[in-house]
């Protein structure tokens, strides 16, 4: 009993010092929309809240390095976790479909098992694809970068096709080319950076459509690394761009 209590009281304390929100739960099979939703794990101060509404949407997210894909879909995940075991979240407001979570997210490789990382995401993501009764919320980052470009597109959109059938699916890719072949089935979104002279500035806001810009060489460039492997990377990427054209 005291154990209880004391559990309580925490939980209380916290609802309360963060200015937490109760969930409201939808009956619509796969609802999701809130309204200044904050990440639990991280300074409020530093944070840019997510407003959104997902309602019946599948979402793929595309951005540069560090523009906060990744952290987003942590932000989805751990508040869908709080809104199915504790019933309230970081937020104003929030409603939900009851989801179950599953996830393939900071994945790692062991060499005592002899699990590379390509193919511990892929018995991760096997495990999404099992028949269930349940409705799922299911949370992909960067799927498939363990392998090569071609196999990589090909095996994501496939597999995003297929889950996206039975679940409400959450994924974030550099490959642009996967906005292009799902957007039938995703609703695209994107985080964006601006490049200054001597720096690279984030403004963390999800925006609609598809990401139009890179940042990879630029951050080669303001990390010191040799002027001929910028210039050279930036001359190759341009002829890539423009074979592929």
């Amino acid at each position: 009993m005291l154990g209880y209590i004391d559990s309580t009281v925490g939980l209380v304390s916290y609802y309360i010092s963060a200015n937490c929100c109760d969930v409201k739960y939808s009956d619509g099979d796969f609802d999701l929309n809130g309204v200044n939703l904050y990440h639990p794990l991280i300074d409020k101060e530093v944070q840019v809240p997510l407003t959104f509404n997902f309602n019946g949407e599948n979402v793929l997210v595309t951005g540069s390095n560090a523009s906060g894909k990744s952290t987003f879909l942590r932000n989805i995940g751990i508040s869908n976790v709080m809104a199915m075991t504790l019933g309230f979240v970081i937020a104003e407001k929030y409603e939900t479909s009851f989801l179950y979570l599953q996830s393939a997210v900071n994945l790692e490789d062991s060499i005592a098992s002899g699990v590379s990382y390509f193919l511990a995401e892929t018995l991760a993501i096997k495990r999404m694809l099992e028949e269930s009764n349940v409705k799922k919320l299911l949370i992909l980052d960067e799927i498939f970068k363990g392998t090569n470009t071609i196999d990589r597109i090909s095996a994501a959109y496939n597999t995003l096709t297929y889950l996206s059938k039975r679940s409400k699916v959450f994924a974030a890719t550099h490959d642009i080319e996967l906005t292009k072949l799902l957007s039938k089935d995703f609703k695209n979104y994107h985080f964006e950076e601006e490049i200054l002279k001597d720096d690279i500035q984030f403004d963390y806001l999800l925006k609609e459509g598809p990401a139009t810009s890179r940042n990879a060489i630029e951050i080669l460039n303001i990390k010191g690394y040799p002027k001929e492997i910028v210039e050279g990377s930036k001359k190759m990427a341009k002829k890539l761009i423009e074979d592929k054209t």
